[in-house]
């Protein structure tokens, strides 16, 4: 028989030359209607799907209830009819055709249900055995088993005349009661009742139904008190209570019951299209078909449902349509949608900052179900996306570094092979076991990162692998759209020339309100341009022009040269309804200056107080509280993390590793950052700038270099070539401009060559310091002929002097050469101003030292 094994095995398929036969299964022993049948056994799946022709077979006797029946190669059983109907073919037309040959002839044909050839048979046998009974009564048999009732009952009939045999009568009763006349079908069966013969009991009970199906329920129970009398133990047979009771329920009706047993023992042959033949035949061309259309199919409803990632590049909410459709985006948010392929239309809505344009969303047609796309679209055009492909390893010592690489700058982006779009990678992934690693890929949003204050370390990694051009071209189009972004803003300020930044931002400075951190480097830009009496003009009438706008008067306070006077405006501006929290900044840079690092700290806090989201003053709070050596407050602060840790978590780290150093505790220094770095996106770089860090706040120097002089940026390399002593190599990534690093970088340098006593090249250093002090605020100016000797140094003056104290501490020991009297003072004030553990602290401690 066939059977499947989920889903899969073998199974019947077709059914030609059929031939039913009302009968009793000979193994679940139900009266069924049982078939004999030409098929094929399939080899299939999914249960009823055929696809491999097996062998093709005779069913015979199938039982429909159990489904058990017997099976022929089809072969075999038309080569064994085919050779039995020729050998009956033969005997026949033989002169020694005997009664013997005649009962095997008709026993054979009903055998090989060979219906045709006994009809046709059957006159020819008629004429020879007509005046046998027995071969008569068996050809009856004939006729009745293939349901030919009415040769049947000619046949029983001729038999009987010339011999009755109750076992013929019986036979003719039944074919009486299968041609509806039941009353006949008894007088035939009288025997039985007279001698009560129990073992023909079966009889009666075709009797009893035959009634039943003519509507003579009176009959019917006549009929079975008599098969009752013949055996009592009936009365409480089922079946006969069961043929009583239907008949006891219509014995005052004459409805007919169906009464199947009326056919029993009768062959019919059934004509009928083989259609699960044809089925099975054109199953593979079917199932081919299917497949083809199911896939087009696919291909179609793929192509009109593409997901498609919105994505917001900016911290401001805006709307926008798509194909004449709105969306919204949330600030810094990004959202799926779906869309057909084809063309997309972005047209900005209100005062959103899109740019109209058009887009085509396109897969080929034929592979779009194995093509794996994410498409995005930014209608900014500034979103940063990040493409990281990370790996999974049984063994964590064999994991792969994660693979980065940055897209700027685009509106629309399609990227293939993601698996993990704008989704976080999971933290574990079942592996085959013969694999040793496993990777996925994933894309992600970097522009929450990039408008902080503390962004630029995103922003040189970034521009390692896009390049200079891309990331400023970025940056210029980020500050038109969002001008207040400090962090593009110091990006821009950092790599372009001054007159580069000036022209970028200059329409931006005529918005009200100011955006302070875009009009504080507009005014250094404009310094190092030599513009300083254009921007006293400038902001002078803007402040005569907006008295009580506290942020202009703050930005014209800061510019001003006479250090009084611009105390007085700070101290003005940070009065009335909106108070500038950028003039308690600048009160507290005049503090650090000054070494009064308690009161730096404190106004620090009211800014905080008045601006608590802005990361550059959470920065120089902390910075204040590093030399004041609040270490407790500091902290508290850090522990408490702002909410984007990312834009912080270099400084915070950087002032742990300070106050773990300074309190002789490395490990602890060591621990907290690679406790910060666990929040980070896995990045080995991260890991190593901080080991070489923590090397310089060791003395740990050829460390500290090494790591550093492989980095591209030439502030990292003048520190490494400097703390090496490779000063010819210092000196050529110093560059040329006249920025306040390269100043502090100059005053380096004159430093260490007088050290070394190379008096000439110690020279061209302070000259080049000086020149740049030339260009800067009274202050500096002040500096620069301390240093050449015009004027005599006041202390005071110095102590009061606003600059920035990275590049005072240097200033400081130069001016002590200048003025030798003044030295153990400033020396001593550049110890104080020294609080850090940073480069260059420990070439610092060791002039001091000397």
């Amino acid at each position: 028989m066939p059977h499947t094994v989920n889903g899969i095995g073998t199974g019947y398929f077709g059914s030609r030359n059929r031939i039913d036969f009302q009968g009793v299964c000979e193994f679940c022993e139900n009266e069924v209607k049982l078939s004999s049948y030409d098929t094929t056994l399939y080899f299939v799946v999914f249960f009823i799907i055929p696809l491999i022709p097996l062998k093709k077979l005779r069913i015979l006797l199938k039982c429909p209830h159990c489904g058990r029946h017997r099976a022929l190669s089809l072969r075999d059983w038309e080569d064994g009819r085919r050779e039995a109907l020729e050998k009956i073919r033969k005997e026949i037309e033989s002169d020694r055709f005997s009664e013997d040959d005649a009962f095997s002839c008709i026993s054979t044909l009903i055998e090989y249900q060979a219906v045709d050839s006994l009809t046709s048979m059957s006159p020819g046998l008629h004429e020879l055995f007509k005046e046998n009974p027995d071969v008569l009564a068996l050809l009856a048999r004939g006729h009745a088993y293939f349901g030919q009732n009415q040769e049947a009952e000619k046949l029983f009939r001729e038999s009987l005349e010339l011999k009755e045999v109750d076992g013929v009568k019986e036979s003719l009763a039944v074919v009486l009661m299968r041609l509806g006349r039941p009353e006949e079908a008894e007088k035939y069966l009288q025997h039985v009742f007279d001698q009560e013969i129990s073992d023909r009991i079966g009889c009666l009970y075709q009797l009893a139904r035959a009634y039943q199906a003519q509507g003579k329920h009176g009959e019917t129970l006549d009929v079975l008190d008599k098969c009752v009398s013949i055996m009592p133990s009936l009365a409480e047979d089922t079946y006969i209570k069961r043929l009583r009771t239907i008949s006891e329920k219509n014995r005052n009706t004459a409805k007919p019951v169906k009464a199947y047993t009326t056919q029993a023992g009768c062959a019919s042959s059934v004509k009928s299209r083989d259609i699960g033949g044809l089925i099975a035949k054109l199953a593979g061309l079917i199932i081919l078909l299917l497949i083809l259309a199911i896939y087009l199919l696919a291909c179609f409803a793929d192509g009109t449902n593409k997901d498609v990632v919105l994505v917001n590049g900016i911290n401001k909410d805006y709307s926008f349509l798509l194909n004449k459709k709105e969306y919204k985006l949330s600030a810094l948010g990004h959202r799926r949608i779906q869309l057909p392929e084809g063309r997309v239309d972005l047209e900005p809505v209100g005062s959103s900052p899109c740019a109209t344009a058009t887009f085509e969303i396109s897969v080929p047609f034929f592979i779009r179900p194995f093509v794996k796309r994410t498409f995005v679209i930014n209608p900014d055009g500034v979103c940063v996306i990040l493409k990281e492909k990370g790996y999974y390893a049984k063994n964590a010592d064999k994991v792969p570094q994660t693979e980065y690489s940055f897209y700027a700058g685009n509106q629309f982006q399609v990227f293939k092979g993601i698996d993990y779009p704008f989704k976080d990678f999971p933290e574990k992934l079942t592996v085959s076991s013969k694999e040793t690693a496993v990777s996925r890929t994933g894309i992600s949003s970097l522009s929450k990162y990039l408008f902080g204050p503390g962004s630029g370390y995103y922003w040189e990694t970034m521009e390692k692998d896009l390049g200079a051009a891309k990331m400023q071209e970025l940056a210029s189009k980020m500050i038109r759209i969002v001008p207040e972004s400090e962090g593009c803003l110091d990006y821009l300020y950092a790599e372009s020339s001054p007159e580069q930044f000036t022209n970028a931002v200059s329409q931006l400075t005529v918005q009200l309100p100011a955006i302070i951190p875009l009009h504080r480097l507009y005014q250094e830009s404009m310094k190092k341009l030599g513009k300083k009496a254009e921007l006293l003009d400038k902001y002078g009438k803007l402040h005569q022009e907006n008295p009580s706008d506290n942020s202009i008067t703050y930005l014209y306070a800061r510019i001003l040269d006479e250090t009084r006077a611009s105390d007085e405006l700070f101290l003005k501006s940070v009065q009335g309804e909106n108070p500038c929290p950028y003039s308690y900044f600048a009160l507290a840079y005049r503090g650090m200056a000054r070494a009064d690092f308690h009161n730096a700290a404190e106004m620090m806090a009211n800014a905080i107080r008045l601006d608590p989201g802005n990361e550059g003053f959470r920065v120089q709070r902390l910075n204040a509280l590093l030399a004041a050596q609040e270490y407790d407050t500091l902290f508290k602060e850090i522990s408490g993390e702002s909410k984007d840790l990312a834009n912080l978590f270099s400084f915070e780290t950087l002032c742990e590793m300070s106050v773990y150093v300074s309190k002789s505790e490395p490990d602890k220094a060591k621990a907290a950052y690679e406790k910060r770095l666990e929040k980070m996106p896995k990045d080995d770089t991260s890991g190593k700038y901080f080991s070489a860090q923590l090397a310089y706040m060791k003395g740990d120097k050829a460390a500290f270099s090494e790591y550093f002089r492989a980095e591209k940026s030439p502030v990292y390399k003048f520190m490494a070539e400097f703390t090496a002593g490779n000063l010819d190599e210092a000196v050529k990534s110093m560059g040329d401009d006249s920025s306040e690093g390269l100043l502090f970088n100059n005053l380096l340098m004159y430093l260490e060559y007088l050290r070394r006593g190379d008096k000439t090249r110690s020279e061209t250093f302070k000259k080049e310091a000086v020149r740049i002090l030339s260009y800067g605020d009274a202050d500096e100016r002040l500096m620069a002929e301390y240093i050449e000797g015009r004027k005599k140094v006041e202390m005071e003056k110095v102590h009061n002097a606003v600059l920035d104290v990275t590049a005072k501490v240097p200033l400081m020991l130069a001016l002590a050469e200048s003025a030798p009297e003044k030295s153990a003072e400033l020396r001593k004030f550049a110890g104080r101003l020294n609080y850090g553990r940073l480069f260059p602290s420990l070439y610092i401690r060791e002039l001091i030292g000397k």
